[in-house]
């Protein structure tokens, strides 16, 4: 392997990484996560994506407790890759500036890497909760990782263990993706490459869901768009068994742009509105382990909204799919 470090124990070195850009309100939490994290030996790096904001000075505070570097702006991707290029680690942490990963995510992973063939091992991604907004997020994420087997076919950023050596195998992330799907992405890489990713439910991060409906749907149209991109770009078979993107998440916009277009069209043929029922019905056996979640959560008069927040969600989706679609033709 590859920069490898070893203390009198024989532990495997980890470098915990998290990118920043304008992260002033969650960074210090994060960092503070990281410090925690009950595993030696480690090293927290936070690489300053060009930041605008107090980032870089919230920084100052931890002195040489953590590693800093500041470059211009040029997305997480890009970042990632800046302190990948850097550690001399044979691990790899990897976390996003508005989480906060549990104290024991590194030690519940390690034992997996004693397997040559292991990448990756990915973990369980929480939202907090503090409004039906948020209950939404976690309750769309739960359902996710729920169902997710040890044998993952895909990785989540948020709270990621990975290789190093692979990381260099594969190139590091792709820097075209600046935000959303890059996780996605090198996942599927490293299958292709030959690489096992592995899924420990028992490795949590926390991370902070978005505050508006606005931007609830703006990164859903970005994951909209990055997820075409990715699944165009690689093998079939690769995407098409991805556990954290399955056949009925994949479906539900496609049900939902078939819904739309025979409501319109059943007032001009009658005929279609059989079809409009035909479409509802997968739409709503989709919605319902999110639905009684949140309800669980929040009470049953959030379930009105929860139904709203998921159906515009799915109109995002189609049209994100649809600019994904675009956006890899053009670069093609």
């Amino acid at each position: 392997m590859e920069g490898k470090v070893r203390t009198p124990s024989g532990h495997l070195k980890a470098d915990l990484i998290v990118a920043v850009y304008n992260g002033e309100k969650y960074i210090e939490k994060c960092v503070d996560s990281l410090l925690n994290t009950d595993y030696s030996p480690k090293s927290v790096c936070v690489v300053n994506d060009g930041s605008t904001d107090n980032t870089l000075k919230c920084l100052e505070k931890y002195n040489s407790l953590i590693t800093v570097w500041s470059k211009p702006n040029g997305g997480v991707s890009d970042s990632r890759n800046y302190a990948i290029q850097r550690s001399n680690a044979d691990l790899v942490g990897i976390t996003d500036a508005d989480c906060e990963v549990d104290p024991l995510w590194i030690k519940n992973a390690i034992k997996y890497f004693q397997d040559p063939t292991v990448g990756a091992v990915t973990g369980w991604l929480h939202y907090r909760i503090t409004n039906t907004l948020s209950a939404v997020r976690d309750a769309e994420y739960h359902v996710r990782f729920a169902s997710r087997s040890p044998e993952a076919k895909s990785v989540s950023c948020p709270v990621a263990l990975f290789r190093r050596e692979a990381l260099l195998k594969v190139g590091g992330f792709d820097t075209s993706y600046t935000v959303g799907g890059e996780d996605t992405e090198i996942g599927y890489r490293l299958i292709e490459a030959g690489y096992r990713i592995v899924y420990e439910p028992s490795m949590k991060s926390n991370h902070a869901a978005e505050e508006s409906l606005a931007l609830y749907l703006k990164r859903n149209l970005r994951n909209a768009t990055n997820h075409m991109r990715v699944v165009l770009s690689h093998k079939k078979r690769t995407s098409l068994k991805d556990d954290f993107f399955p056949f009925t998440l994949r479906f539900q916009p496609l049900f939902t742009l078939l819904l739309i277009l025979s409501l319109v069209g059943g007032f001009f043929w009658s005929a279609l509105w059989a079809v409009s029922l035909g479409s509802a019905g997968p739409i709503l056996y989709n919605f319902m382990p999110v639905l009684m979640r949140v309800a669980e959560t929040k009470g049953l008069l959030s379930v009105p909204i929860t139904l709203v927040v998921l159906s515009l969600r799915n109109i995002i989706w189609c049209y994100g799919l649809l600019t994904g679609l675009l956006a890899t033709f053009q670069r093609s």
